[in-house]
This record gives structure tokens, C-alpha cells and sequence, in this order.
């Protein structure tokens, strides 16, 4: 089987031309099935489309053919929620050759939460030299004070915009508060974008690029933590809710190692004695 998220081109391949292959859903979950001899597609709730059969491979290019995310960039950031570790933002340009490589590649490219750890490895691996993307790795200790959560991402964010953007292409970012609120604080921190700017809720489960700078943000962060747990020779858990862990460590360091690597603007961090 294969996987990736289903965009809308992959919707309409599909219905103009293999609708008479459509069957009444098998499960709970799927809102659109397609059955044949040679193949079995199944698309998600979650907009996860599923590839079985022995003609899979043929099919899922066949969908990337059909991609219109060339001159694309899509925008994702991880890490924003995790107590230890940095917050790190990534940007992921489409080409329409790396797109028909990502065809030929058969990864399930879809927003990392839904992948496991060596998932994102093994794509990563597999993309980074067919696709161009930008990176930035941020620690709360490098973070003007002045700047809110929401501020913060759009600066970032727009770093990486400045790397990759070009006239002719469109950035897609994935909306992490309201679209007057971003233009309002965009304007404040003089941040100027592109009117074919598009912002959008859950843009990760719908455009690749998205879903692709999600994973490689994240395959960096786990890497970001997988040194830091060498450095200080501890065991630094993932998540928000890790201020028994927290104190442990202070407790044999100093709050002051601490705030080299923790979310400094975190409540936790302001709760745990020195």
C-alpha cells in the first residue's frame, strides 16, 4: 500500500476519470472508494488517500502528475507546543521536476503528526536533494522579548520567505491565528508579503509543499533533541506537561543551563525553583 494526503487535483483525476469505479464506502472513516481488479483507493476523513493493489505505484504517480503545486512554497513550524527544544520553521519550493520526482518516490507524504519518527528520517532522506527548502532553528534564548507567539512566527516564517519567494510563485502558509489578525501584526512588524499570498487552515493535509516543509521541521526538531539529550546526558521528554522532568534537571544543572534550550516564555519555566 501507498499513502500521501489527497489534494483537490487528485479529487477531480479521480472523479473525471475512473468514477465508474466508485463504490459505496467499506468503512466508517472513508468518503470515497474506488474499486478495481488492479487497485483499491480509498480516501479519508482526514484527507489521507490509501493505494492498494498491484497497479499502486502507477497510480499514485499518475496523481503527482496531476499536482499543481509547481512555483509553490508552503510554510510549517514544529516545536511550538514542547517545553525543551527549539521552535524550528520550514519552507519547501515545488518545481514541476520535483514534483515528478516526488511521483516516482511512493512516499506518504502527509502532515507529520501522522507519521512516525523514522517515517519522516526515511523522507527526508529521499527529498532533500530534489526539492529546495529553507530552514530556521530558534531558541527562545535568541528571541527579541518584545515578540508574541504570533509575532514570532510570522518573523520567522517571513525569513524564510525572503529566501525562497520569487515573483511568480505563491507562498501557502498554514494559518496559525485569524487572517485579520495576521495582516494586523504583519503590518506592526513592518512584514510586508505578496498579495498571492494564501493562508489557510490545515494546509497541511491539503498541499504538499505544506505537508513537506511540516515533515522536514519536524525531522530537524527530533534531531535538535536527539543532541541535546547527548549534551546534557538526559532524558528530555517531548511535550508541554514536563515540569517534574524539568525541575530534575535543574536540580542537577542550573535553571541557567536550563534556559540555553527550554521555552523560557513557558509558565513551567517561571515555576520551577532554582
Amino acid at each position: 500500500m501507498v499513502s500521501t494526503i489527497c489534494t483537490p487535483e487528485m479529487k477531480l483525476y479521480l472523479e473525471q476519470n475512473i468514477a465508474k469505479y466508485q463504490i459505496q464506502p467499506t468503512g466508517k472513516y472513508i468518503i470515497q472508494e474506488y474499486k478495481h481488479p488492479k487497485f483499491n483507493i480509498k480516501i479519508y476523513t482526514t484527507n489521507t488517500i490509501l493505494i492498494a493493489g498491484e497497479k499502486k505505484q502507477a497510480i499514485y504517480q499518475k496523481l503527482f502528475e496531476h499536482i499543481t503545486e509547481d512555483k509553490k512554497i508552503g510554510y510549517d513550524e514544529v516545536g511550538v507546543g514542547d517545553f525543551f527544544g527549539p521552535t524550528v520553521y520550514c519552507a519547501v519550493k515545488l518545481e514541476k521536476d520535483s514534483i515528478k520526482e516526488l511521483g516516482k518516490l511512493c512516499l506518504p507524504i502527509k502532515d507529520s503528526k501522522k507519521l512516525t519518527d523514522q517515517e519522516m528520517a526515511n523522507i527526508y532522506r529521499q527529498v532533500r536533494k530534489i526539492i529546495n527548502y529553507s530552514i530556521q532553528v530558534v531558541y527562545d534564548r535568541d528571541i527579541d522579548s518584545k515578540l508574541s507567539s504570533v509575532d514570532q512566527k510570522l518573523y520567522y516564517h517571513h525569513q524564510n520567505y525572503q529566501k525562497l519567494d520569487q515573483a511568480d510563485y505563491i507562498s501557502i502558509i498554514d494559518l496559525f491565528t485569524t487572517e485579520k489578525n495576521f495582516y494586523s501584526k504583519s503590518q506592526k512588524l513592518n512584514i510586508k508579503w505578496k498579495d498571492s499570498l494564501v493562508i489557510e487552515t490545515k494546509a497541511d493535509d491539503r498541499y504538499i509543499c505544506v505537508a513537506l516543509a511540516s515533515i522536514i521541521a519536524r525531522h530537524y526538531f527530533l534531531g535538535e533533541m536527539a543532541m541535546l539529550r547527548v549534551k546534557y546526558n538526559f532524558n528530555l521528554p517531548l511535550g508541554a506537561n514536563v515540569k517534574l522532568k524539568a525541575q530534575e534537571f535543574v536540580d542537577q544543572n542550573s535553571k541557567e543551563v536550563l534556559s540555553q534550550f527550554a521555552k523560557t516564555s513557558f509558565k513551567t519555566f517561571n515555576e520551577i525553583k532554582k
